[in-house]
């Protein structure tokens, strides 16, 4: 199985790097675990927030690989435990 995690964001601070290195580690052989920076739309000069969002989606799109299953993190989403991730993904 490969995951890419896709994040909007350039220089991702060093948090980040250790987490993904961390995970990466944990998830072991049989998974490719790929980070993806989506480079962020300038803010001001006339872009407004809802043109700056819709030119990252469309970036986020375009990084989809194709005939992947689409996970979106939100802080408004379900809320799940790893245990419930990890028997989701044996079905994936």
């Amino acid at each position: 199985m490969k995951i890419t995690l896709l994040a909007v964001g350039s220089k991702m601070p060093r948090w980040v790097d250790d987490a993904f290195a961390d995970y990466s580690k944990r998830f072991g052989r049989d998974i490719q675990f790929e980070l993806k920076e989506i480079k962020p739309e300038k803010r001001g000069g006339g872009v407004t927030a809802e043109k700056g969002m819709a030119a990252e989606c469309a970036r986020i799109e375009a990084a989809i690989p194709p005939r992947s299953k689409l996970i979106v993190l939100d802080e408004r989403g379900q809320d799940w435990t790893s245990v419930r991730l990890a028997s989701e993904m044996k079905t994936w």
